[in-house]
């Protein structure tokens, strides 16, 4: 039998026995399936499957790409990267290609929609929430010089949500590469460059404007000022982050967020700046304030809702 002393030993070992070990460079999760989970049974795979990450976020359809000079190949090779661009970006679930093009031939609907057009191309393309358009140029007098631009539109509103532009120039082709295309290389880094550009978080600043609870400070921006919840704030003093947090109360106007580490606590004080350090994307930001409360009154309104009927039908079956 292990004696108290032996089995708080014991405990402080487990969390790190249970983690993967990988090399440098890599990222270590705790609930990693095992390596020996690939040569398992087919039946024993699908019981790990559960543990397999979810693909969370905005659904996306890529619906159109095109080539100012014309060029077929080009267009559809700026499809493909766009598709590829957006599924190395966090917040965004890709809608199949193909089967973009077929649910749009089928509907009768081509790139661009008039604005009527938005309510049918959402229910073509299985409720995507944005569709996503790519339109390359060649660069006249450079070589191999591709300039992308990419602009991402709301569904329901038909709304312009997302714009990016990007440069791209291949100085020499690259035989010993599997493509040593250096028009196709251009086209490429000049679509990733783009999305990679409309995905870039804005950077917002404010001060602290009260500390209501213990480590934690409500700070002076919103979802008016473009914050959202999730956000990572760095507190600064002379330019210097001197604390972190992470926004866990959104509000309209103004937000709370923790502070972190404990000790930064007391440098923390009233008119303290802070500036934010990363704005998760649409498709992966925590509920706001007004958001929470609207979902617990309407789970009330449906309880209270339930609760009277059966009350109703008690009180005539009784009577």
């Amino acid at each position: 039998m292990l004696n108290n002393a032996q089995r708080s030993k014991l405990y402080r070992w487990i969390p790190l026995l249970t983690l993967a070990i990988i090399p440098l460079g890599g990222i270590a999760y705790a609930d990693a399936t095992p390596p020996a989970a690939a040569d398992a049974p087919a039946s024993q795979q699908k019981k790990t499957s559960k543990n397999t990450p979810q693909a969370i976020g905005l659904k996306v359809a890529v619906v159109a790409a095109s080539d100012s000079s014309d060029n077929q190949e080009t267009a559809l090779r700026a499809l493909q990267a766009a598709n590829i661009g957006l599924q190395r970006q966090p917040g965004y679930q890709i809608a199949n290609p193909q089967a973009v093009a077929e649910a749009l031939q089928k509907a009768g609907l081509q790139w661009p929609f008039a604005p009527k057009q938005y309510p049918q191309a959402r229910k073509a393309l299985d409720k995507a929430d944005r569709v996503l358009s790519v339109s390359v140029s060649p660069q006249t007098g450079a070589n191999a010089t591709y300039k992308a631009i990419v602009e991402l539109v709301d569904t329901k509103t038909g709304g312009l949500v997302g714009r990016g532009e990007a440069l791209y120039t291949v100085s020499s082709p690259a035989p010993d590469t599997q493509d040593g295309d250096p028009q196709m290389r251009a086209v490429d880094g000049a679509v990733l460059g783009a999305i990679a550009d409309m995905c870039k978080p804005a950077t917002l600043n404010g001060v602290v404007i009260s500390r209501p609870r213990g480590y934690a400070a409500r700070i002076s921006l919103g979802s008016l000022g473009g914050l959202r919840n999730g956000a990572r704030i760095e507190y600064l003093a002379d330019g210097t982050p001197i604390a972190y947090g992470t926004v866990i109360d959104l509000g309209t106007g103004e937000s709370i967020a923790t502070i972190a580490p404990e000790s930064a606590y007391g440098k923390v004080q009233v008119n303290t700046p802070f500036r934010t350090a990363d704005i998760p994307p649409a498709g992966l930001m925590g509920p706001s304030r007004s958001e929470i409360s609207q979902k617990e009154f309407d789970s009330f309104a449906k309880e209270f809702s339930i609760a009277s009927a059966l009350a109703s039908i008690a009180y005539l079956i009784v009577k």
